[in-house]
């Protein structure tokens, strides 16, 4: 499979994730994003035939923005490719609410009317001396991953760690061949002070597959993947 490529870009972009795949027929090709599997609709197209596929969004927005997983499966296995798309952010120079300031409109001795007045946004923070502090968004960065490929011998055990740094509060989940793995105890998940675990104990044949460690926040998303071979005694 030649897997389809990461992008980033403006909103209201028209994107095309692509990927070549080849095997023996028959063969389901299928597009997933969040866990959930995609179908054509107003927004996106899915197009697959036996040599290609692709999925099509017609004008990306800021939630469009994930990891995608293309998954190919036949007879004989599973195999799966991912990209990340992310969709920028609208640019502003400065915010972009405006003021309301109410004053007392001289009108005469004993007279006065109360009156409003509607100023940009940056005029009344001049007029008034006032700073808005905005907090930085940083999307999540993998600075340590573990080895894309690995093996073990049948029994084994092992642990992947990824070392994730992002601003705000940082969301981990993982992945088994483009299903989320939510039996947190069993394998140990943790993320804590940037660091997430998975732990394999006793691994087996059926552990074998692509594993995701995707990492999310208001500001994006990011994912790393390790392929584990296991191999029977």
């Amino acid at each position: 499979m030649e897997k389809p490529q990461s992008q980033d870009v403006n909103p209201n972009t028209r994107v095309q994730l692509k990927a070549l795949v080849g095997g023996t027929a028959p063969m389901t090709i299928k597009w997933f994003k969040d866990n959930k599997e995609l179908h054509s609709g107003a927004a996106r197209s899915v197009w697959k035939d036996d040599t290609s596929t692709s999925l099509e969004l017609f004008a990306a927005k800021a939630t469009d923005s994930g990891t995608y997983i293309c998954q190919l499966s036949n007879d004989v296995g599973t195999a799966t490719s991912k990209a990340t798309l992310f969709v920028k952010g609208l640019v502003s120079t400065s915010p972009h609410f405006l003021a309301c300031l109410d004053f007392l409109a001289w009108g005469g001795p004993g007279r006065g009317t109360l009156k409003t007045a509607v100023l940009p946004s940056d005029l009344f923070l001049k007029i008034f001396n006032i700073t808005i502090l905005f907090p930085s968004l940083e999307p999540p960065q993998f600075i340590k991953k573990p080895s894309p490929v690995l093996v073990l011998r049948n029994g084994q055990s092992t642990t992947f760690e990824c070392q994730i740094t992002g601003t705000p509060k940082i969301r981990v989940s993982w992945y088994l061949d483009g299903n989320e793995i939510t039996a947190i105890q069993k394998h140990g998940i943790s993320f804590i002070d940037g660091l997430a675990t998975f732990q394999i104990s006793g691994a087996r044949v059926e552990n074998s597959g692509t594993y995701v460690c995707e990492a999310r926040n208001d500001a994006g998303t990011a994912s790393c993947s390790i392929e584990l071979k296991v191999k029977g005694s």
